[in-house]
């Protein structure tokens, strides 16, 4: 964990900085009290993009208002954190004029702004989740409603931020249902499932993500590693609140997605065991293990047919429950999952193929 102020000039401070990424610092702190907020801005940003393809984590001390702008991971306030009733009080403060500020930006805006949407959103959160810390209960559902308006539709405009957003999504569910938890259970328990689902589906944002990145260098491991760590749990999530979603359309939505994504995941592993079963026959004494590689290969075609069946289950599902998904309701989904729904004839294509390979799932 290293403090870092912003140096006597920005090149020296980003040699410094780029050492300390390069060296694998887990977590650098920029704290300075002298440069003025444009200049200490200008650092932030800067190390905001030195750190962020890293596994450095950048925290910026006492100025809740320049993490946000500087989208940093973290903010420092004082040596217990929010502890403090002023200290909140002076965080709040600060953080209200971000999102005043970015609030007005995006509603003067002729054009759509993702990018200010996600600051906005950054903002908020940290706003409401300080009030709520001082009591102020409506002024932080209110944010936390900012946060749900602000990125409903940008996960699937701005992709690169999506696993932020849908965390962001998932955090103000959480505070909803935290702050209904007196008042109304069933509000409370609602939201809870919500929360439940925004991270079930981030569990489908990560596994892509895993797989996508590993490209070339993906193994069977990882295959067995995604499946395990992120499409189970996500499934799990998905099928066990779907039905009390409040759009349970959407839910069986996700839930198919992540059906699909298992059997294109265990395709994956099927092609790298037929791979290297291929390489160790070419060696006259590994015979044995290339034909076991083979049957292994071979016995995960029932369980890609499975989990074909089962995401094509789930999205007749999701149309039985809204007809109408196809239309208006396609848009919505898209945005507010990043999802695909196919339309009836297209799922008809979709499973047609299914059933040929595999006559017992005609039924």
């Amino acid at each position: 964990y290293v403090l870092v102020d912003g140096g006597p000039s920005q090149e020296q401070f980003a040699a410094l900085a780029r050492s300390l990424v390069g060296a694998g610092v887990h977590v650098l702190q920029l704290r300075d009290k002298t440069l003025d907020d444009r200049q200490l801005l200008k650092r932030a940003r800067l190390l905001r993009e030195l750190t962020r393809q890293s596994d450095t984590l950048f925290i910026v001390n006492d100025r809740p208002d320049l993490a946000v702008l500087a989208r940093a991971d973290g903010v420092h306030v004082g040596q217990e954190g929010l502890a403090a009733e002023e200290e909140v009080k002076q965080a709040a403060n600060l953080l209200q004029n971000v999102v005043s500020v970015c609030q007005d930006q995006l509603d003067r805006s002729s054009v759509p702004r993702p990018d200010l949407r996600i600051e906005l959103a950054r903002g908020a959160l940290l706003l409401a989740q300080a009030q709520a810390r001082l009591g102020e209960t409506e002024q932080a559902e209110r944010e936390f409603r900012r946060v749900l308006r602000a990125t409903s539709d940008t996960a699937y405009a701005v992709p690169e931020t999506r696993e932020e957003i849908f965390d962001m999504r998932g955090a103000a569910y959480a505070g909803l249902a935290t702050l209904a938890e007196e008042q109304d259970r069933t509000k409370a328990a609602a939201y809870s499932t919500e929360a439940e689902l925004v991270r079930a589906r981030l569990y489908w944002v990560r596994a892509r993500s895993r797989i996508n990145s590993a490209r070339r260098s993906l193994t069977v491991e990882l295959c067995d590693d995604v499946l395990a760590q992120d499409i189970a749990p996500g499934i799990a999530l998905t099928a066990r609140h779907a039905d009390a979603a409040e759009d349970p359309a959407l839910a069986y939505t996700g839930l198919g997605d992540l059906y699909m994504l298992k059997a294109f995941v265990l395709s994956l592993k099927r092609g790298l065991l037929l791979k290297e079963s291929l390489e160790l026959s070419q060696e006259p004494d590994k015979k044995d293990l290339a034909e076991a590689r083979k049957a292994e290969s071979m016995a995960l075609l029932p369980e890609i047919g499975t989990a074909q069946s089962w995401g094509v289950g789930s999205y007749l599902r999701a149309i039985e429950l809204d007809p109408h998904l196809e239309r208006p309701r396609l848009e919505v989904a898209k945005h507010y999952l990043g999802a695909y729904i196919p339309r009836p004839a297209e799922v008809r294509d979709v499973l047609k193929p299914i059933l040929v390979r595999n006559p017992r799932h005609r039924e």
